[in-house]
């Protein structure tokens, strides 16, 4: 059934509202979207025999015609309504425009334009398609894209990969003439003989030979940066080809494709300061060495692909008012038109007319090498001081570095390792110009440090202990010997450094000069406890239950942001040593879906606590847990078990119901009327996603320490000596007869010291604890003969 549009609306409104802006201007703004039209989705053009553009624009309910005979005032031609979907597509082709519709029956709309703006016709087409063992209508589509010769590829047509129709044949019902079963095709992109099929749950990019309609031929294809291959374009000499992955931190990458046999990664994109805010490309479109894309909310952003490997941006315009990250803004985009304009379509705010300035960006190249060993200096840094992008430009195993911006003039450029000197140079960057600029670093000088660890109380050494040194893009990770020493040779800096070891507190320091020979000595006190700062012994193990990926890994968090949700942790717990914790899956510039527990179990196990020597011992702790996305509701859960060696009860678990995107506040679980106190007690942590679920799962686990005070192994009875009362509620009496006391210590169960006593004459002396909240402490008595008394005492209030 044919149907005539004869009514006509007219509505605009002219809105700007951008956050950012560079080398665009806005010629227009149509609001639709408060029109009872719905939200906006693709965008294309459309010329009219006589040259005069129309916008043709997507929407969730349906079609909108706008003529542009005039940039700056689109006219509403036509609306034409259909099912209720949240993605439209369309191209043209000589006098028609063809729309697919991602959801309901509406098959495959085909626009008659040859009698526009004065009539527009349309109808629904719905041809039947080859199955493996039959036929099915074509009630719903994808994407859709039209070559040079005509042919209309569609893609994804109810879970199908692509099949082509040729409207040279007849424009109002075009025959099929080939078709790619399987797998599902996303979007794809032909031009000659080849297609480039975006194979989104492939997680790749592939061509394939369609010289023969009937029997298309794959000929290679790469898995993209973030595995979520959402479309591709290549340019006109199928030398190249770019693609976007809409993942949150998800990037625009280019390939050289000239042999698909052999598909070689050349860059990839983010938007310049978005790193971090869960920001997601969509569709990327190849134009005159142009990458014009829509990348939700940050809206229309244009990169000079000109040298595919080295991608800069050079034009912006944010149509997006809120903040960055999810699945709003700038949906579609197109360059096509002869006229030079550039038309874009907001999900939130409609179709936008835009002005772009194609500059050519200017670009900074060079190599970084040993000035003494003429050696390439790997993972150098490279600042653009007052440079137009704030992004780290590092080096790579061979020394070489790119950076590139719109913005030309001179600059200065600050080249740093933390092994080398920092040096400085001048830079002239011209549009369209590739500036070499080289560098050679000297080393920084080193010197002598000694590292000694011993126990607070009693000056012990204390053998084998985990230390570590950290500055900016510098760490040295030690252990201490047999005596507790460990003589490194140190790199000149500032440092932050951390000691610690099983069954004793971490501690650290914090901005440690390193300028000449120097000994750091760490005290530790008795007490379990880790804030991940060092390796002090935990173990992981998987249970594999398909291909899985997501183990626990101590590290400093990286975090991964979907649709809003911060699902891997981006910190750590607040207040704790260093900045690390244990983190699943921890991988740097990942997306959440790609870079999460999948298809298995991944458990966390600390080493053995000898516990029968605390009074009351309780176990504390910080997890994160987050779970979205995927086939039905998150079922998935972080758990903690303590296990006596016998004996193992769930002390904690924590789920999606209870929240996401952040850290809990301490567990505290008090363990003696729970379980029976041992001297092989462990804490296990143990997250999962199950196979065919799908779900984002990530976990963290921080900030572990055991309270109650350690009770001493050094013999409590001496002739001569008594510490009571005890439990006490204000004075603790210690008679020491003919015994010289040289110190007398108390320290809460954190180990901090809360009192001392120093040149002790009296044969009595007493302790004031009236001042002192209820708990577990310790006395230390140290006698002249270098024994130790070591006792507990419970204060009660």
């Amino acid at each position: 059934m044919i149907n005539k549009i004869l009514s006509l609306c007219l509505f605009m409104s002219i809105g700007i509202f951008a956050s950012a802006q560079l080398n665009v201007e806005l010629v227009a703004h149509v609001d639709f979207t408060q029109e009872d039209k719905g939200n906006g989705n693709d965008i294309w053009g459309y010329v009219a025999p006589d040259g005069t553009e129309y916008a043709i624009v997507g929407t969730t309910m349906g079609t909108l015609v706008y003529s542009l005979e005039d940039p700056t005032a689109p006219i509403e031609r036509a609306f034409i309504e259909g099912s209720n979907s949240t993605w439209r597509d369309m191209k043209q082709w000589g006098e028609y425009v063809y729309v697919t519709c991602d959801s309901g029956t509406d098959g495959l709309l085909i626009i008659d334009m040859s009698e526009a703006p004065e009539t527009i016709n349309f109808v629904f087409r719905k041809p039947m398609l080859p199955t493996t063992n039959g036929e099915v209508e074509l009630n719903r589509c994808h994407n859709i894209y039209i070559d040079e010769n005509g042919i209309i590829y569609l893609a994804g047509c109810q879970g199908r990969g692509a099949d082509f129709f040729d409207p040279n044949v007849d424009p109002w019902d075009p025959p099929l003439i080939g078709s790619i079963v399987s797998p599902y095709h996303h979007d794809d992109y032909a031009k000659g003989d080849t297609l480039y099929s975006s194979r989104i749950f492939e997680g790749d990019l592939a061509m394939y030979d369609v010289s023969d309609k009937t029997n298309p031929v794959l000929l290679g294809s790469v898995n993209t940066t973030s595995d979520f291959t959402h479309n591709a374009w290549a340019d006109p000499t199928h030398t190249y080809a770019f693609t976007t992955d809409e993942r949150a931190e998800g990037f625009v990458d280019a390939y050289n494709v000239s042999d698909p046999t052999n598909i070689e990664f050349l860059d990839n994109f983010q938007v310049p300061g978005t790193a971090g805010t869960g920001t997601i490309p969509h569709n990327t479109h190849y134009f005159n060495g142009y990458l014009v894309t829509s990348w939700y909310t940050s809206g229309l952003v244009v990169i000079d692909g000109n040298k595919p490997d080295n991608l800069v941006q050079v034009a912006q315009y944010d149509t997006y008012d809120g903040a960055d990250g999810g699945f709003s803004g700038c949906w579609g985009t197109t360059p096509y038109l002869p006229s030079g304009i550039v038309l874009a379509s907001d999900i939130n705010s409609g179709l936008y007319i835009f002005d772009v300035d194609y500059v050519r960006a200017c670009y900074l190249e060079g190599n970084v090498t040993d000035i003494n060993t003429g050696a390439a200096i790997n993972d150098a840094s490279i600042t653009i001081i007052d440079g137009q992008y704030d992004e780290e430009i590092r080096t790579n195993i061979i020394g070489d570095y790119k950076y590139g911006q719109s913005e030309n003039g001179t600059f200065m450029v600050e080249f740093s390792h933390p092994l080398y000197e920092t040096v400085t140079k001048e830079a002239i960057l011209e549009n369209g110009e590739i500036t070499i600029l080289d560098a050679e670093l000297g080393l920084k000088p080193t010197y002598n440090v000694t590292l000694n660890v011993v126990d607070k109380i009693t000056g012990e050494a204390i053998p084998f202990a985990p230390v570590e040194l950290v500055s900016e893009g510098l760490a040295y990770e030690v252990t201490t010997n047999e005596n507790g020493i460990s003589e490194e040779i140190i790199v000149e800096g500032e440092y932050n450094t951390f000691a610690g070891a099983w069954g004793y507190e971490n501690i650290g320091f914090s901005n440690t000069e390193i300028s000449n020979d120097v000994t750091i000595t760490f005290e530790l006190d008795l007490t379990y406890m880790d804030d991940f700062a060092l390796d002090l012994g935990w173990t992981v193990e998987n249970e594999e239950l398909g291909n899985f990926s997501g183990s626990w890994e101590r590290a400093v968090p990286i975090g991964t942001i979907d649709n809003g949700t911060i699902y891997n942790p981006n910190v750590d717990v607040d207040g704790d040593l260093g900045s690390k914790c244990y983190v699943t899956e921890n991988v740097e510039g990942a997306s959440s879906f790609s870079n999460d527990v999948d298809n298995g179990i991944t458990t966390l196990t600390s080493p053995m606590m000898d516990l029968t020597t605390y009074t009351d011992p309780t176990v504390e702790f910080s997890l994160w847990f987050a779970a979205g996305g995927g086939n039905g509701t998150p079922d998935d859960a972080v758990e903690v078990s303590v296990t006596n060696g016998t004996e193992t009860i769930l002390v904690a678990a924590y789920n999606n119901a209870e929240g996401v995107s952040e850290w809990t506040e301490a567990y505290v679980i008090p363990l003696t009327n729970e379980i029976d106190i041992t001297s092989t007690m462990q804490v296990i942590v143990e997250t999962s996603d199950l196979p065919g679920m799908g779900h984002i799962v990530e976990a963290g686990f921080d900030q572990f320490i055991v309270r109650g005070a350690p009770v001493s192994n050094v013999p409590t009875e001496f002739n001569n000596l008594s510490i009571y009362p005890n439990p006490t509620s204000e004075i603790v009496q210690i008679n020491h007869e003919d015994l010289i006391i040289n110190s007398i210590n108390l320290y809460n169960s954190l180990g901090q010291l809360v009192y001392t006593q120093d040149n002790i004459d009296s044969k009595n002396t007493t302790l004031n604890v009236s001042g002192l909240s209820t708990g577990t402490y310790v006395i230390s008595v140290d006698l002249n003969d270098n024994q130790r008394v070591i006792e507990t005492v419970q204060v009660i209030r």
